[in-house]
C-alpha cells in the first residue's frame, strides 16, 4: 500500500508517495459499493452503499479507542457513484473536526478496490432525449442540424434552478460560481459557439471606457434570442481571457453588460460567441434553455450509449482540517467547482491523492489550500476547465516557513478549457505572503493555451518535469511563469526540466512569443539550471530582475532568443522604481528583508533599496550551450552592463549524441565539456513509475 513517509529533496522536508509500507497491510476494511446497503456491516459481502456510511464506520470505531496500527481503508468496488453535494471529511467549524482524520501509522484509505474503477460523479444522469419537434425551435436550427439535435426536460428529471452563466476569466475568480456542463461517453461537451473552432475579431478599438466593441463577420440577424449570449475571448491583449455577457448586438456591433476586464478592447483582438441556440451546428455542441429547463444536444454518437449527465455537484470530496487521508485509484468527473477544485483539500496536513484520474469538471482538479505536506502524485488529470493543481496559502513568506505540499509524477493536459488564461496545469500562488518551500516534479505538461505552471513565492523546487505544446494561442507569456511585480520572491530553483515545441511566433504572425521559463515582473534570486530548451520561441526571459543564475543549460534550436534579458527599470517601467509607493516598493516593505531570516537566506536583498535598485545587477549566465538558435542573447535597455556571462558553447558543433532526434548527451569529445558543462540526467524527464503496491484485502490472495 502506498503510504506518506517524509523525505528531504533541496533541502526541503515534505511529505510524498514513496511505496509499500514494509510491515504491512490493512488493519480495518470497510466496503463500499454501488449495490451495497448503507445498513449493512460493511463487509466485502455486504457492503455499503455510500462514502459516508463508510466514513461513519470509521467515525464508530474511533469512539472505542486510538485506531489500530495500519491503513484504515474504505474499498470502492467498481461503478458509478451519483453525486450532488461533495463527500466531505471534518468540518472545521463543526464540533466533530477531527473525527475523520487518521494518523502517521493509520492513514484512513479511500481507494479503489484492486482490478476495478469506482467512478465519482458530480453529475445527474440525462434521460428522455427525443427528437426536436417544436416547429419554432427547429426554425432556429441550421438545416443540418435539424434531424441531429436531441432534447431532455430537464424539470421532468427533477433538475431545476440550473445555475446560470457566469463572468469569469483572468483575474475574475471571485465572480466565477462554475456552471453546469453536459457530459458524453465521460467527456465534457461544447457549449454551442461561433465561430465553431476559428475567431472573430474586433474591428476597431472603441473609446476609452466603452462596453462595446465592433467586430468581423458575416452579420447575425438570424438570432433570434440574444438574451443570454455570452462573449469569450483575449479582448484587451494576448495574455488575458474574458467571458461576459452580451447585452445585445446591432450591425455587428456587440454591447457588452460590463467592461469586462481591465484592458478594454483593442482592435485586432480575438474572440468568439457562447450559448446560442442557432449555433448548435456540430457533434459534440450542446444549449440549455433555462427558461424552459431543457436541454438540446447534437451527440457525437448514438445517444443511448453516452452515458449523458449534466453536473451539478459544487465539489466531489472536501478534506476541512483532517490529517492522513489518502484518496487513491478513483476518478473523478464533473463538477462546477467555481472557486473550488473536484478535489479540495482545505487545512489540516499530510493529505494525499494518488493514483487518481480527474476528467472534465469545469473547475481545478485538486486545490490544496492552507494545508502542509499534502500533495498529488501518480494521477492523470484532462479537460478541467481551470487549473490542475492549485497550492494557495502554502507556507509562509514572512517567517521562510516551508508549506511542504506537493505535485509529482503526474500527467496534465487539455486543461485551462474554460478560463483559457491564467490557469496553469500547476499552481503555486503567493497570496497572502505564501508559496514557500513547495515541491513539483517529474510531472508531464502538455496541451493548453496558457501557461504551464506557475510559480510564485520563495524556496520552491521544480525539477524533472516535461513541458510541451502550451501556450498554443497566448504570447507574452510562459510555459513556466514567474514574476509578481516583487524583487523577493527568491530561492526557487528550476532544474532538469525539458522545455519543447512551445513556438507560437513560429506558426503566427499575431503572436509575438512566449518563453520557456519566463522570469517576469523583476523575479530574482531563481537557479535556472540543467534545464533543456527545444523549440521554444524563447528559452529563458529575464525580465528586470536580480541576481538570477542561468547555468548549465542546453538551448537547441529556438526561434528568436536562448535568453533575452531587459532591464526595464530604466525604460519602460522606469516610474515603478521611481515611485516609491508603486507596487514593487510596496511588496518589499511588507517583507521583513533586512532581518533574520531573510537577511541570513538571501544577502543581496538587504541593501537593494540603495544598491541602484533600476539595475538588473547580480545575474550570471554561465556553462550553457547554445546550437541551432535564431540568436544566443537578446539584450534590452542596457541588461548587458550588468549580467555576467562566462563559458558559455556558443559557436559550433557541441557533439550531441543525435540532435536529429533530439538526443541532447553530449559526446565524450564534446567541447562543451572543457567550459565546465555538467550532464543533465535526460532519462529522468516527467513521470517516473508508481512503486509497486503490496495489498492484501478480504476476498484477495
Amino acid at each position: 500500500m502506498t503510504v506518506l513517509r517524509r523525505f528531504v529533496i533541496g533541502g526541503i522536508s515534505l511529505l510524498a508517495a514513496l511505496g509499500p509500507l514494509v510491515s504491512a497491510y490493512a488493519a480495518v476494511d470497510f466496503y463500499v459499493a454501488t449495490n451495497g446497503i448503507d445498513s449493512n456491516p460493511g463487509t466485502i459481502d455486504q457492503p455499503f452503499a455510500t462514502l459516508e456510511r463508510g466514513r461513519d464506520a470509521i467515525r464508530s470505531l474511533k469512539k472505542t479507542g486510538p485506531l489500530p496500527a495500519g491503513e484504515i481503508h474504505v474499498w470502492l468496488r467498481g461503478g458509478r457513484y451519483m453525486r450532488q453535494s461533495p463527500f466531505t471529511l471534518g468540518v472545521y467549524w463543526s464540533p466533530v473536526a477531527g473525527n475523520d482524520s487518521g494518523t502517521p501509522t493509520s492513514p484512513v484509505v479511500y481507494q479503489a478496490y484492486p482490478g476495478e474503477t469506482p467512478y465519482i460523479i458530480g453529475g445527474i444522469n440525462l434521460t428522455g432525449f427525443q427528437s426536436v419537434t417544436d416547429p419554432t425551435i427547429l426554425a432556429r436550427l441550421a438545416s443540418s442540424a435539424k434531424t441531429n439535435v436531441w432534447v431532455a426536460n430537464l424539470s421532468f428529471q427533477g433538475i431545476t434552478n440550473i445555475l446560470a452563466l457566469a463572468r469569469h476569466g483572468t483575474g475574475q475568480w471571485w465572480n466565477w460560481t462554475g456552471q453546469p456542463e453536459l457530459f458524453f461517453n465521460d467527456h465534457p461537451m461544447q457549449l454551442a459557439r461561433w465561430p465553431n473552432t476559428n475567431w472573430l475579431t474586433i474591428a476597431s478599438t472603441p473609446a476609452a471606457g466603452a462596453t462595446y466593441f465592433p467586430f468581423s463577420g458575416t452579420n447575425q440577424n438570424h438570432w433570434s434570442n440574444t438574451s443570454d449570449i455570452w462573449a469569450a475571448g483575449y479582448f484587451g491583449n494576448d495574455w488575458a481571457f474574458y467571458c461576459d455577457k452580451v447585452a445585445g448586438i446591432t450591425n455587428n456591433v456587440a454591447y457588452m453588460t460590463n467592461i469586462c476586464n481591465q484592458y478594454g478592447y483593442k482592435a485586432g483582438q480575438r474572440f468568439f460567441f457562447l450559448n446560442i441556440l442557432e449555433e448548435l451546428d456540430s457533434p459534440g455542441e450542446y444549449y440549455i434553455d433555462r427558461v424552459h429547463s431543457l436541454l438540446y444536444f447534437w451527440p457525437s454518437s448514438d445517444i443511448t450509449n453516452g452515458a449523458p449527465f449534466i453536473s451539478v455537484a459544487p465539489n466531489l470530496v472536501v478534506l476541512s482540517a483532517v490529517s492522513n487521508i489518502v484518496l487513491s485509484g478513483i476518478t473523478f468527473e464533473g463538477s462546477l467547482g467555481g472557486q473550488g477544485g473536484m478535489v479540495e483539500i482545505s487545512r489540516g496536513q499530510s493529505n494525499l491523492v494518488t493514483r487518481c484520474t480527474f476528467e472534465g469538471g469545469c473547475c481545478d482538479a485538486v486545490d490544496i489550500m492552507y494545508g502542509l505536506g499534502s500533495g498529488v502524485s501518480y494521477c492523470t488529470i484532462s479537460d478541467t476547465g481551470e487549473q490542475g493543481i492549485y497550492m494557495f496559502q502554502s507556507g509562509n513568506r514572512l517567517t521562510l516557513t516551508p508549506g511542504g505540499n506537493f505535485a509529482t509524477c503526474n500527467t496534465i493536459y487539455n486543461f485551462s478549457r474554460l478560463c483559457r488564461a491564467s490557469s496553469p496545469a500547476i499552481t503555486v500562488d503567493s497570496s497572502g505572503n505564501a508559496g514557500v518551500g513547495n515541491y513539483i516534479a517529474h510531472n508531464l505538461v502538455f496541451n493548453a493555451p496558457h501557461a504551464g505552471m506557475q510559480v510564485l513565492g520563495n524556496n520552491n523546487v521544480i525539477e524533472y518535469n516535461e513541458i510541451h505544446h502550451v501556450c498554443t494561442e497566448t504570447s507574452d507569456a510562459g510555459a513556466l511563469y514567474m514574476g509578481h511585480v516583487d524583487w523577493t520572491m527568491r530561492g526557487n530553483i528550476v532544474r532538469y526540466n525539458y522545455f519543447h515545441d512551445i513556438n507560437v511566433f513560429a506558426g503566427s504572425a499575431n503572436l509575438a512569443g512566449v518563453r520557456g521559463v519566463y522570469l517576469d515582473d523583476y523575479m530574482s534570486g531563481t537557479t535556472v539550471f540543467g534545464n533543456i530548451f527545444c523549440a521554444v520561441d524563447q528559452g529563458v526571459y529575464i525580465g528586470g530582475g536580480r541576481d538570477n543564475i542561468i547555468n548549465n543549460n542546453v538551448f537547441a534550436g529556438n526561434a528568436v532568443y536562448a535568453i533575452q534579458a531587459d532591464q526595464r527599470g530604466f525604460s519602460w517601467d522606469r516610474s515603478s522604481i521611481s515611485n516609491t509607493n508603486s507596487s514593487i516598493w510596496t511588496s518589499l516593505r511588507a517583507i521583513p528583508y533586512q532581518t533574520p531570516p531573510w537577511s541570513t537566506k538571501y544577502p543581496a536583498l538587504v541593501s537593494i533599496a540603495t544598491n541602484n535598485p533600476a539595475a538588473t545587477l547580480g545575474n550570471i549566465i554561465q556553462n550553457n550551450i547554445s546550437y541551432s538558435n535564431t540568436a544566443w542573447i537578446g539584450w534590452f535597455y542596457g541588461a548587458q552592463t550588468n549580467v555576467a556571462v562566462a563559458n558559455n558553447f556558443t559557436s559550433g558543433d557541441p557533439q550531441f549524441v543525435n540532435y536529429a532526434q533530439r538526443q541532447f548527451g553530449l559526446a565524450t569529445n564534446s567541447p562543451a565539456w572543457a567550459l565546465g558543462f555538467q550532464p543533465i540526467p535526460m532519462n529522468r524527464f516527467g513521470p517516473v513509475p508508481p512503486p509497486p503496491a503490496r495489498l492484501k484485502v478480504q476476498g484477495l490472495p
